[in-house]
């Protein structure tokens, strides 16, 4: 259950951003936005028809071709976005395929033999660029700790089809049962052929991990577009700072399809996104089991937090046999002030139970001669009988001075 804009009755919470109303919230709210939160993230745009000029060096000692140029086996045009590279119709076959308003980051350099990293996560990262460029997934063969040390000094990176597969157990001569005749496919299966495409890199020194051995060549097929990549096991991955970002968005309650249609559009398609919607869905339900259990605790400490700022603020709550909280109740500061401007007329009444604990949220509105509003206080409660909106009332009324207001609207 997310406290979450509800504790500020009248002014924004602790620590909050100014985001918009997340109804409001539409696409073109993204389109001028700078796109600071990743480097990764770049703004697309189609590359156009007209002949770019001849030969002339670009970032990282790269090349780009004029139409009128013989292009080499490995030519790539630059896009016009923030020199962003994309292979042309004669790419090699190390280079994926690039569909129509589809654009990719420039190809890494292919590893060789001496080249170095800070660090095996880096190196990894770097292979697994490479690899995500080239049309194949990889994983971690293997490893090698040294004893005297007792760290890892080699890793073996290879084709995720490297290898062959465990050998199916060979069936019993038991009684037949359903489990044995229906088979579940695996959907995380590889079909394992023994490709030889691997890297290896050993820690020469601190800070310093180098290529010893670099296999390019696969035996077997790659995928041709760039799109389809995302969909390998190793590039299954969500950006640290896009990571953040769709959680921000999940707190602000904007629904899962919305948050990946936002990030597509910040890639410029969704054919550009590295990762699927299943992934953001998933990270949502990652993000929403690391909290449960924890949000109750985490408003009671938040609660505590705002007495430190406003000395007139008030909560309270009641426990059940098991120690879970049954009903809370909390007003502001400013909101007791108030309250004398607005005792001619109270709205009360309680909200249908759409938070993930089934409470009824139940506000207490003031309203004034003048017909306007302000809260003035809220609970929730575990359910609506007679015994929870005694105790409720009785809290409103005991933080209120026990002045009783002189009429009370309710369905």
């Amino acid at each position: 259950m997310s406290f979450r804009g509800l504790f500020d009755l009248n002014s924004a919470p602790l620590g909050a951003l100014a985001v918009p109303d997340a109804d409001c919230l539409t696409l073109s709210l993204f389109e001028e936005q700078d796109l600071l939160m990743a480097p990764s993230v770049m703004e697309s745009q189609q590359v156009r028809d007209q002949a770019l000029p001849s030969v002339h060096s670009v970032s990282g000692g790269q090349q780009v071709l004029g139409s009128n140029s013989a292009p080499p086996a490995a030519a790539t045009l630059q896009a016009e976005s923030g020199g962003v590279t994309v292979p042309t119709t004669d790419t090699t076959a190390d280079a994926v395929d690039v569909e129509d308003g589809v654009e990719v980051l420039s190809t890494p350099q292919e590893p060789f033999v001496s080249m170095s990293f800070n660090n095996s996560d880096v190196a990894r990262d770097y292979y697994n660029s490479y690899a995500r460029h080239t049309g194949f997934s990889i994983r971690i063969d293997t490893s090698r700790e040294s004893k005297r040390a007792g760290e890892k000094t080699k890793y073996i990176y290879v084709c995720q089809k490297a290898g062959v597969n465990k050998k199916e157990k060979v069936a019993d001569d038991g009684p037949i049962t359903e489990k044995k005749i229906v088979r579940q496919r695996r959907r995380d299966y590889v079909d394992r052929m023994h490709c030889p495409a691997r890297m290896i890199v050993r820690k020469i020194a601190p800070g310093q991990w180098d290529v010893v051995h670099f296999e390019k060549e696969h035996n077997h097929d790659r995928l041709r577009k760039f799109s389809l990549t995302k969909y390998l096991k190793s590039h299954r991955d969500i950006p640290a700072e896009e990571n953040e970002f769709i959680k921000l968005l999940h707190v602000y309650c904007i629904t899962t399809t919305r948050a990946y249609q936002i990030m597509a559009k910040l890639y410029g398609s969704i054919e550009n996104c590295p990762y699927t919607e299943g992934d953001a869905k998933n990270l949502r339900v990652e993000y929403h089991a690391k909290y449960k259990g924890k949000d109750v605790k985490a408003t009671l400490e938040y609660f505590e937090e705002l007495k430190k700022e406003d000395p007139d603020f008030y909560y309270n709550y009641t426990l059940d046999e098991f120690d879970r909280v049954e009903n809370l109740f909390w007003v502001d500061g400013a909101a007791r002030k108030s309250y004398e401007l607005y005792t001619d007329c109270l709205s009360f009444d309680t909200t249908y139970m759409i938070n993930a604990y089934n409470m009824p949220c139940a506000p207490f509105i003031g309203i004034d001669i003048n017909g306007i509003t302000i809260q003035l206080g809220c609970g929730f409660l575990r359910n609506e009988k007679t015994e929870a909106f005694v105790w409720l009332f009785g809290e409103f009324k005991k933080v209120m001075g026990s002045k009783d207001p002189e009429n009370i609207i309710t369905d």
